[in-house]
């Protein structure tokens, strides 16, 4: 009993200051070259997508009753998070996700959606103090599972046709950085 307490507190200790840290960083400034997160290197690709592979399109409505088909969003750059409340990584990178959503907010070419393993109630709680810029989507564990994710959070950008042109797992500093990078590519294919 007295490990797992002291597994908890120190737990408790890294996330705060694992946040702290986070914070510092993403109010330094924005996402972009001057960062160096250009410098850093590339998030870990996920297992469960190949660049260049035809996503495997989904529908479903989000939180706000709006429905998201993505075979209706052909000719626009999709970006897709699979992420959980309890998940202190995929919290942790939502300041940096929802600075590049602000960034395309004009964009009608550009649509962000994140599936969350949570149900409604639990999401329209959690957003209330942790504002989250994407079309939220609960209940999503049938999609993580049509696409084998395990591991959260799981980022993808999907180019004008429907295919993977990024993908990651996991937490990295760089993540947003790589997605906006991601997305101006995609903007830029087949002009």
């Amino acid at each position: 009993m007295k490990r797992l307490l002291l597994l908890l507190i120190t737990i408790s200790i890294f996330r705060v200051a694992a946040y702290s840290q986070i914070d510092k960083v993403l109010s330094a400034g924005s996402l972009n070259e001057n960062n160096n997160y250009s410098k850093m290197p590339k998030p870990t690709e996920s297992t469960y997508f190949i660049t260049g592979q035809k996503f495997k399109p989904f529908a479903a409505t989000d939180i706000k009753g709006n429905k998201i088909d993505l075979n209706s969003l052909a000719g626009k750059v999709v970006v897709i998070n699979f992420w959980f409340i309890a998940c202190a990584p995929c919290v942790m990178e939502i300041p940096g996700l929802n600075k590049v959503a602000a960034k395309y907010a004009n964009d009608p070419n550009v649509v962000f959606i994140a599936v969350a393993m949570d149900d409604k109630n639990a999401i329209e709680q959690f957003i209330k103090t942790n504002p989250f810029g994407y079309h939220l989507i609960n209940s999503g564990i049938p999609f993580a599972a049509l696409y084998k994710i395990h591991l959260f959070p799981t980022n993808v950008v999907l180019d004008k046709q429907g295919k993977v042109l990024f993908h990651s797992s996991g937490y990295a500093l760089n993540t947003p950085y790589w997605i906006g990078r991601s997305i101006e590519e995609a903007k830029q294919k087949n002009l």
